[in-house]
């Protein structure tokens, strides 16, 4: 014979169950969330240790759930080397029906609180302010219209040292060939040799596997460059964009043995190169990238005070890590007669065509401003040029002796 039980008696039953198991079984614990900051590279601190760099996902502790039914989300912390330090503050939202049920079987008024939803978004963005507010950080990509106060300087004037790798790949392993990589390396290492480079390094082709390039740009040049040198990365391959989980962009750049499926695991993402510039102890760094990608993090222009003073003692007197590359996502770095479009105007610009006021310097933003509307006009507006700065509030100089 079948017993009927009442459905409020079974309602009863369920939640004297549930209030013995506790809240997890109604209401998640921990969420995964995105954290950036502009300037991006800030390290994350979780409850008060380190987990990375954004933009970065973190899985973080919600409040007033299980295991521990308190109400104490986690403690996220944001820090960088000239930023007031930020905490992030999650924004309420209205309480989740689940929310409401692990509220009243916990039963007491301190459940009931904002700790349930505490880091609802999936995505937390954070915008850090300066120490100081006068340390150099503008809008205006434009050196001779931007202008900033001066600080006390960490770094002498000028370089003590400049070294510069070139890498050209036209051979690939599994990815379509190109014809001019190599070529345009080789050029742009005779040019950076004429003008005064201390060393070129050369990489071309079969030698331009991910781990050979890792460990030049993560070992080799940290024993090679001290805190008064500039080092400058020229690149010409395949770059690669993939898009997240999020919805974000991820740039890459590709060495000769990546594959065309796997861009985490075999090519090298713009994070990856954020984090060696943080292992190279040269003051500057400027990456010249005859590639089209997207994803790259980079902050608009710096510039520093032109008239007047020594703009050149100014400039390299502060920390600079600068990068341009020869277009964005969905762009293909077009060649006009075996010569890349992009790396023809570039060369032009550090031989002096950029030095717009004619101080005998050329500066990472006037190499920006002068390349980028002659590629997208010659391109027919098919491959327009990226720049910008990812770190730092100095100016990448190349002396051109005027």
């Amino acid at each position: 014979m079948m017993i009927r039980v009442p459905i409020l008696l079974r309602f009863a039953v369920c939640l004297t169950v549930l209030s013995h198991f506790g809240c997890a079984l109604v209401y998640p614990w921990k969420q995964e969330i995105l954290l950036e900051t502009e300037p991006p590279g800030a390290a994350i601190y979780v409850d008060g240790e380190e987990v990375g760099q954004t933009p970065m996902r973190v899985a973080v502790r919600k409040a007033g759930s299980t295991p521990v039914n308190s109400n104490d989300p986690a403690l996220v912390e944001f820090k960088k080397p000239g930023y007031l330090v930020a905490r992030l503050k999650p924004s309420a939202q209205k309480l989740s029906p689940a929310g409401w049920v692990d509220a009243f079987l916990t039963i007491g008024l301190t459940a009931v609180t904002p700790g349930f939803w505490a880091f609802s978004k999936e995505r937390y963005s954070m915008t850090l302010e300066l120490e100081n507010p006068h340390d150099g950080r503008f809008a205006s990509a434009d050196p001779r219209t931007s202008s900033v106060l001066s600080v006390a300087p960490r770094y002498g004037g000028g370089y003590r040292r400049r070294i510069a790798i070139t890498i050209g790949i036209d051979e690939y392993q599994s990815w379509p060939p190109l014809e001019g990589g190599r070529r345009d390396a080789e050029r742009v290492a005779d040019r950076l040799r004429r003008l005064g480079f201390d060393e070129v390094i050369e990489v071309y082709d079969g030698e331009a596997t991910r781990r050979r390039l890792l460990n030049l740009l993560g070992t080799e040049l940290v024993t090679r460059s001290d805190e008064e040198s500039l080092v400058l990365i020229y690149f010409a391959g395949h770059g690669q964009t993939e898009t997240l989980a999020s919805g974000d962009r991820r740039g890459y750049i590709v060495p000769v043995d990546a594959t065309t499926d796997d861009a985490f695991s075999t090519a090298i993402s713009m994070e990856k190169i954020q984090d060696l510039s943080r292992r190279i102890p040269a003051k500057h760094l400027y990456y010249a990238m005859d590639s089209c990608y997207s994803g790259l993090g980079l902050a608009r222009g710096i510039a520093v005070t032109r008239p007047g003073g020594d703009y050149a003692a100014e400039a390299t007197s502060r920390r600079a890590v600068q990068m341009m590359t020869a277009g964005g996502e969905g762009e293909q770095a077009i060649e006009v007669g075996g010569r890349g479009l992009f790396t023809t105007y570039l060369l032009e610009a550090i031989g002096g065509a950029a030095d717009a006021n004619a101080d005998g310097y050329v500066s990472a933003s006037e190499i920006g401003l002068f390349v980028r509307p002659r590629v997208a006009g010659a391109s027919n507006g098919r491959q327009t040029p990226q720049f910008g700065t990812l770190d730092g509030s100095g100016e990448v100089l190349f002396s051109v002796g005027r």
